[in-house]
């Protein structure tokens, strides 16, 4: 997609909200939906006895290990780790969890994995001076998917760069990368048909189990659209090339048919290859996350508005598990209500909004910084 950069993604509505600060200076980010702190703590200099019903996964053992220092002390506290209460509707969603800190104890309710290793990084950011304040927290995420797109022109991000924006995606509870550069030859033309070199494919490798360590959905996208030939032997080459991904770790799959011309961007061709991809690879495969595509039409300015046309062709043919990206009015847009309105009506889902802040590919000559600003908080549910 034309003028990417650093692309924040969210299902219906994307992430951000204001750091939550107080006196005591602490600071807990993403700020949690309810919290009660007293300025009373308890020391953080203690080893931790693991207790409770839920059984933790390696990454969040290694960060609870990590936030006690993984060291032996004389004295032991526990840290109570149990499944959420399905009483409680809005914490039944993935990252959802309780934290309590008492003066006798941590305690812990989650929905999944995700929501302990969110709750032990909400426990990182309240550990100052070694010690704990005595806290309340309830907390979920407001959206599904919350994190970033690699798809923009140009020199891809580095190796080692991915890897420490995974970390960082963890510690502030993102839960999305899409890898899309389109400057990969592999992921786009010439050479989508073909696998990965070797070394290459390590390095995917690698970001897939740094991305499952940080509870971050990695999502390898293929770009076919600029040379396609709506024959069996390019659906074939796509089925393979997802194998091949799936062979390296990856759980989550996307197509993009953005920024081309030509047969590329026939609709009825496009609907259905994916619903192909949809029957044949995505419904086969365990753990595999619903199949994403990004439209040649992917934002208003570019759409044709007449009944019957592209995304009314995709709204129609689409198998409906299969979700469809969206930018807005126009290329780099805020998202409102009446954009979702608009949009989802025509393609009979709920848009999966591209949120095209910042874009940087376009002014390379400087960094766009600036606080973001303008989009409509209450469109989270639309």
């Amino acid at each position: 997609m034309k003028l990417k950069h650093l692309l924040l993604i969210a299902l219906i509505f994307t992430f951000t909200n204001p750091g939550w600060t107080q006196k005591n200076n602490y600071l807990i980010y993403p700020s949690p939906q309810k919290i009660t702190l007293d300025e009373q703590k308890i020391s953080a200099d203690v080893s931790y006895q693991l207790k409770g019903n839920f059984q933790l996964k390696p990454n969040s053992l290694a960060l609870l290990n990590e936030i006690f220092n993984n060291q032996t002390k004389s004295k032991v506290f526990p840290v109570i780790i149990n499944s959420l209460s399905k009483t409680d509707k809005s914490l039944q969603i993935s990252g959802a969890y309780t934290l309590k800190i008492t003066a006798t104890a941590i305690e812990i309710g989650v929905f999944d994995n995700r929501g302990a290793y969110y709750a032990l990084q909400t426990l990182n950011q309240l550990k100052k001076a070694n010690s704990f304040p005595l806290v309340e927290i309830t907390d979920f995420p407001d959206v599904l998917s919350r994190g970033s797109v690699e798809g923009f022109y140009g020199t891809p991000w580095s190796h080692e760069d991915r890897i420490s924006q995974f970390k960082f995606y963890g510690a502030l509870k993102l839960n999305t990368y899409i890898y899309g550069p389109k400057d990969d030859p592999y992921h786009s033309s010439p050479n989508w048909r073909k696998p990965y070199p070797a070394e290459n494919a390590k390095q995917i490798q690698e970001l897939v189990q740094e991305a499952n360590k940080n509870e971050i959905d990695f999502t390898w996208a293929i770009h076919p659209g600029l040379d396609i030939q709506w024959n069996k032997a390019d659906s074939l080459a796509i089925l393979n090339k997802f194998e091949l991904m799936y062979d390296l770790g990856v759980r989550s799959f996307a197509v993009f048919f953005d920024d081309i011309s030509g047969i590329g961007t026939k609709a009825e061709k496009q609907a259905e290859l994916l619903n192909y991809l949809q029957k044949e690879f995505i419904e086969k495969k365990k753990e595999v996350l619903p199949l994403i595509m990004c439209p040649t039409e992917y934002n208003k300015a570019w759409s044709e508005p007449g009944p019957g046309t592209y995304l009314d062709i995709l709204g129609d043919k689409l198998h409906p598990a299969i979700q469809i990206m969206w930018t807005g009015d126009r290329v780099i847009d805020d998202v409102s209500k009446a954009d979702l309105d608009w949009i989802n009506k025509r393609i009979k889902r709920k848009a999966y909004i591209w949120w095209n802040f910042p874009v940087s590919d376009y002014v390379r000559d400087h960094l766009l910084m600036g606080a973001a600003y303008g989009l409509d908080t209450t469109i989270k549910n639309d």
